[in-house]
């Protein structure tokens, strides 16, 4: 008894970061045929899965978005929403449209770095 149920705690970190990276990731709907591909793909879901539970535990959204994100399906929005402000340099000539559409981030120190550097 004993033995199989240090064998299922053992098995159970693995299988919860499996069922996160199917339900988060499509980790089992890839829609490419090639072994490389596949292989590809499957070596990039778990990275981007250990750098969301990376920023997670560490807490970097929150110190720059005005709401704190709880599940991974919360952060993927949060991080996008970050790389697309500091890819948008060109909204730096309208402020309102910046302000509306990037209302989520509150961080001004940020917001100045990614507009005008």
């Amino acid at each position: 008894y004993k033995k199989t149920v240090g064998v299922y705690m053992q098995r159970w970190g693995i299988e919860r970061t499996f069922q996160e990276l199917k339900d988060t990731f499509y980790f089992d709907h890839y829609q490419v045929r090639h072994k490389e591909k596949i292989m590809r793909y499957w070596m990039l879901c778990p990275l981007v899965f250990s750098l969301i539970y990376w920023i997670k535990l560490n807490g970097c959204l929150t110190k720059v978005l005005n709401y704190s994100p709880s599940t991974f399906n919360d952060y993927k929005p949060a991080l996008y929403k970050l790389i697309q402000f500091s890819s948008f340099a060109y909204l730096s000539k309208n402020s309102l449209e910046t302000s509306l559409y990037f209302a989520d981030i509150k961080s001004q120190r940020f917001k100045n770095n990614s507009l005008y550097n």
